[in-house]
């Protein structure tokens, strides 16, 4: 919604050439005396007259009939031409002139008991417009009852029933559309009915901007250094905390510059800290794609970490557990050297050793020298000597030098 620019210098025209026009005549009217006017009941007030007072008018109406309905109504005004029905204006001075300037009290005042202090009504147009050079166009306040300081409703035509256009609108050029302060700044409700989807708040970004933008600044001004806050915080009691969609592209996307994680799951109660689920269609069957997907130019696609469980775990029912295509590192992978004249080699294992591990040992030559027996033949066992040690055992001396490589891995436990 834009405001018509032309729209706005008629109505400060308006303003302006009103409040001239009422000091002019009071200049006029200043220069002769007033005959003493009291109107009663059936009596006209003069019209065309500047009136001054040191004490308060007071009008107290009756009612007149609106479309079949008593309306209590103490004053009418009308405005013919396209000119405003009525215009009252606060001046600084005791005595209204050309020069009078705008003063610091409430041009229009409205209290009720519990109606509508100030009501305003249009049919195309605004039903109330506020206006300021440096302070806020239009406030609301409430002595926290339970009311809001500014409420606006989108209803279904003349019912009382919502409607479907924003209740509340902002706008601005580079500025927020909307600003709320206090904790939270905004909130948003929904009343949506069980099942449905409703949203509390939704953000539009045209122009390729962004929906919601939330930052936490470390100063009371957008300019401040970025803080320690949450930029954007989503809670929920049965459902998705923060859900992100998009039709082509990334769902929801994690950045950081620093050496933080851009994206970091907590579970608690021993729940998953991340779950990455592909799925066939909308009903949340699984499909055919990745669950998870790590990507990085030098680093680790993937890393897995566990103080004393399984860093990481994989497991399938029909298919393969584990699909590695490339080279395949694995820590408790090594080499040691068996000496000349020694049957055995003392190794210092590169992980912990325990009495589930199985060691596979392979000699990469004949310890013999000669001969035709298998390699194999030579060697004898393995045999654990603590938690970081175990030694290859040959059948024999060695004849010279021979490598033997290993291989430390684990029986399952479960």
């Amino acid at each position: 919604m834009t405001i018509d620019s032309t729209q706005q210098k008629s109505r400060r025209a308006l303003l302006t050439g009103a409040a001239a026009g009422a000091a002019v005549l009071a200049a006029g009217q200043l220069a002769r005396p007033l005959a003493a006017t009291r109107a009663a009941d059936g009596e006209p007030v003069l019209l065309g007259q500047y009136q001054d007072s040191t004490s308060v008018t007071s009008i107290q109406g009756g009612g007149f009939r609106i479309e079949g309905g008593q309306l209590p109504t103490s004053l009418i005004a009308h405005g013919v031409n396209d000119g405003a029905a009525f215009l009252a204006s606060s001046v600084h001075e005791a005595v209204v002139t050309p020069e009078s300037t705008l003063g610091a009290g409430d041009a229009i005042h409205g209290e009720t008991g519990s109606g509508i202090g100030v009501q305003g009504k249009s049919a195309i147009g605004t039903g109330v417009w506020g206006a300021s050079a440096w302070a806020n166009g239009v406030r609301g306040d409430t002595r926290g009852l339970g009311g809001a300081g500014v409420h606006g409703r989108s209803l279904d035509g003349d019912s009382e029933a919502l409607g479907t256009v924003p209740g509340v609108l902002g706008e601005s050029g580079t500025g927020p559309g909307v600003v709320g302060q206090g904790s939270p700044g905004v909130a948003g409700e929904t009343r949506g009915e069980a099942g449905q989807w409703r949203k509390g708040v939704e953000g539009r970004g045209y122009l390729n901007g962004d929906g919601i933008y939330g930052a936490s600044y470390d100063g009371e001004t957008p300019g401040a250094a970025p803080g320690s806050g949450i930029g954007v915080q989503g809670n929920s009691g049965s459902s998705f905390g923060v859900l992100g969609r998009s039709d082509t592209h990334v769902g929801v996307c994690g950045e950081v510059h620093g050496t933080m994680p851009a994206v970091l799951g907590h579970g608690f109660n021993s729940a998953p800290g991340v779950v990455g689920r592909s799925l066939a269609d909308d009903t949340f069957e699984a499909g055919g794609g990745t669950g998870v997907t790590g990507e990085s130019g030098t680093g680790d696609g993937v890393l897995g970490r566990s103080e004393s469980g399984t860093g990481v775990h994989a497991m399938s029912e029909a298919g393969a557990a584990l699909d590695v295509s490339g080279r395949a590192v694995f820590s408790g992978a090594g080499r040691a050297l068996v000496a000349a004249g020694s049957d055995h080699v003392a190794v210092a294992s590169p992980v912990r050793v325990s009495d589930a591990s199985v060691i596979l040992v392979t000699l990469l030559g004949n310890p013999k020298g000669t001969g035709k027996k298998a390699v194999a033949v030579y060697f004898s066992h393995v045999e654990i000597t603590g938690t970081d040690g175990f030694d290859i055992v040959l059948t024999g001396p060695a004849g010279r030098d021979v490598s033997a490589s290993y291989l430390v891995v684990e029986m399952p436990t479960g």
